[in-house]
């Protein structure tokens, strides 16, 4: 069985995540990628900008050998947040003929 789950809930407890540890990326982006998987792409573009803006912090507290692996997977999931950002939106489509 596949659950749908609460999104209002989802969204609370993602964003009390990002207000207690803010500059842990992990926190951010699963709020950015729950926001377009929601069709809220203001909201995930706004949350992207904070994520860049403590990008650099980040860095520096998560650093070293044993964060080496999350960065990976960090800059993989960035890249493809962004890439979805800066997506026009595609043209609509013609009704379907039956």
């Amino acid at each position: 069985p596949i659950s749908l789950g609460d999104a209002s809930k989802a969204r609370k407890l993602l964003v009390r995540a990002v207000k207690l540890s803010p500059n842990f990326p992990e926190n951010l982006l699963n709020l950015i990628e729950s926001y377009l998987a929601w069709n809220e792409n203001s909201a995930a573009a706004r949350a992207a900008e904070r994520l860049r803006l403590r990008w650099p912090a980040a860095r520096q507290e998560f650093a070293g050998e044993y964060w080496e692996d999350s960065w990976k997977d960090w800059n993989q999931r960035l890249e493809k947040i962004q890439a979805r950002l800066n997506r026009s939106p595609a043209a609509p489509r013609p009704p379907r003929q039956k």
